[in-house]
């Protein structure tokens, strides 16, 4: 086993340019860099998370601190949740929400106007047609389940 690991680290490696910081993967910004490893493409931190570390448990994700996805510099790397992964790229202004989602039709002044008139029971079939969007996306943002992260006193 031992080889197999130190011929996978090796070939690894040969893709790595080492920064003062990261060990970049040749990867478009933003994008992942993919390696064959065990018979399958994955992820290229995640391979260097497992040659580098350990296994990685089922349910668990491996994280980057320096938020470069290209970077698979094993001491940038922790295991986390998926839920811990959002909240740690929300906290570091990562993921866009709200009208910087790239698929958003709203605004945050449109969600507020929903939410005070859905409070104020203004049907969700005019609410839809006033904006242009289904009812099932009203009742979404009425009943908290879209556009959480905005409050409409």
């Amino acid at each position: 086993m031992k080889r197999i690991i130190g011929n996978d680290l090796a070939r690894l490696m040969s893709y790595v340019t080492k920064t003062k910081n990261c060990w970049l993967t040749p990867a478009k910004p933003g994008d992942r860099f993919m390696f064959w490893f065990r018979g399958r493409l994955d992820m290229g931190h995640r391979v260097s998370y497992i040659l580098h570390r350990r296994e990685i448990p089922a349910g668990l994700e491996v994280c980057h601190t320096c938020d470069t996805p290209s970077c698979v510099n094993p001491e940038h790397l922790f295991l986390g949740t998926h839920l811990e992964n959002m909240q740690d790229g929300q906290r570091k202004g990562r993921i866009n929400q709200g009208s910087k989602h790239g698929m958003a039709v709203l605004t945050e002044t449109q969600v507020i106007y929903i939410i005070r008139h859905g409070k104020r029971g203004e049907s969700t079939k005019i609410l839809a047609a006033k904006f242009g969007i289904s009812e099932r996306t009203i009742r979404r943002i009425k009943n908290r389940r879209g556009w959480k992260h905005m409050r409409a006193s």
